[in-house]
């Protein structure tokens, strides 16, 4: 026989369950051109944090990119000389996530981000302060080799005025060589293992090793040198006066 409260917690699983699908879903996005070459490919999820005012003051609103969010026809795969290729999404009442490309000889990179929010969409922004479109933008960190995609499982952080974008296990690719994406991949910065520190250069050690007792504790009272200039013996006394000679006994009266 089940557990009573088996019943109810089932459901519960289930939602929650459902729920880290959802937040870690990503979305897919395509660029063609004229001809129906893929150009530009992207699949990734994200969230956004805005700060908007209101009558009481200023408020964050989080929300996530929908699954229906879709690439506008107004993406471009570019023309040589005179644009480069974008990909514009659109999602919810009005609001625009684009990435502008550029590209040198051998890499490509997001050179420009800009997000336009609407601030009457009630459902996101409530008792807004301020009605229609705001803007904002940034140069991310977001570039490769040409020919390899960009890969970045971590979180990668965009911010941008009041905006925060945060992408979430993206695969982004433009300058496409075929209709798929590369086998090889560029990894993102945030995506590279942190550096390691050996035990010795971790720790070195505080105290250096003690020099010998003799270095280390020289003799207080070194013996005395002989001096320089030894003193001089001093000279002998003045010898004694000899004694008179006698007077010879003739010599006497």
């Amino acid at each position: 026989m089940a557990a009573p409260g088996g019943a109810r917690r089932q459901p519960l699983l289930l939602l929650l369950l459902a729920g880290l699908v959802y937040g870690a879903s990503a979305v897919f996005f395509e660029v063609k051109d004229g001809n129906g070459t893929t150009c530009i490919m992207a699949n990734f999820s994200a969230d956004f944090l805005t700060n908007y005012n209101t009558q009481s003051g200023s408020k964050n609103s989080t929300f996530k990119l929908p699954p229906n969010a879709e690439a506008l026809n107004s993406s471009s795969c570019g023309k040589e000389n005179a644009s480069n290729p974008s990909l514009i999404i659109a999602f919810g009442n009005g609001h625009t996530l684009t990435l502008n490309f550029t590209r040198n000889s051998t890499r490509y990179s997001v050179q420009m981000m800009r997000f336009v929010y609407n601030l009457s969409d009630t459902q996101i922004f409530p008792n807004a302060s301020s009605q229609g479109p705001k803007t904002a933008e940034s140069v991310p960190d977001i570039t490769a080799d040409i020919n390899k995609k960009y890969r970045c499982v971590s979180s990668n952080q965009i911010h941008m005025n009041n905006v925060t974008v945060t992408f979430i296990d993206a695969t982004i690719q433009a300058y496409l060589s075929n209709d798929n994406f590369s086998k090889e991949e560029t990894h993102c910065i945030q995506d590279e293992p942190s550096p390691t520190m050996s035990p010795t250069s971790a720790h070195p050690s505080s105290s250096p090793p003690h020099p010998s007792p003799t270095s280390a504790h020289p003799s207080s009272s070194p013996p005395h040198p002989s001096p320089p200039h030894p003193t001089p013996p001093h000279p002998s006394p003045t010898p004694p006066h000899p004694s008179p000679s006698p007077v010879p006994e003739d010599h006497f009266i």
